[in-house]
């Protein structure tokens, strides 16, 4: 009942999140001190350097997008999200290996799930798995997307769908 059930995470996922995740399930003692090192890194980091520490987790797609512009933008956000603390990004990575309070079979709320086969911070083994799992699901699992392009190309249809759902 939670997304580390039943999935073999390590197909196609970058090193990086290999390294978070078993720090997070080794436990807060052993999360909190790499997620710290992870942050110092990146709070003193310029845009390229950001999108070069992230490169064990581009695709060619991802890493053809995180240029110019949009790697300023990913540069700022994450000053934002992790410039005071750290709890978002604690409780993000204990929600991957930790059971969510609820049954993906109990959703009956419209759903639009998104996932690109050339994703390599989740792998596409996840999207394939949340889809056979909520019930009525919108599934777009694309051959060409990574992580990134979703964001930045697939936008328009999210908030489509958005409008004509709620």
């Amino acid at each position: 009942p939670y997304p580390a059930e039943g999935l073999v995470w390590v197909d196609g996922m970058g090193q990086n999140n290999l390294d978070e995740f078993a720090a997070a399930l080794a436990g807060r003692e052993t999360l909190e001190p790499y997620l710290r090192e992870q942050a110092d890194a990146l709070l003193g980091a310029e845009p390229d350097e950001i999108a070069d520490s992230l490169r064990s987790l581009l695709s060619p797609p991802d890493a053809a997008v995180l240029t110019g512009e949009f790697a300023e933008y990913l540069a700022e956000a994450t000053r934002r999200a992790i410039g005071e603390r750290l709890d978002g990004w604690i409780d993000d990575d204990f929600v991957f290996v930790n059971p969510w309070g609820f049954e993906l079979d109990e959703i009956r709320v419209p759903v639009q799930l998104l996932h690109g086969a050339e994703d390599r911070f989740v792998p596409i083994a996840h999207g394939e798995w949340l889809a056979e799992r909520i019930p009525g699901v919108d599934a777009h699992l694309s051959a060409e997307d990574g992580h990134l392009t979703i964001q930045l190309g697939r936008i328009g249809d999210v908030h489509a769908w958005l409008l004509e759902h709620f």
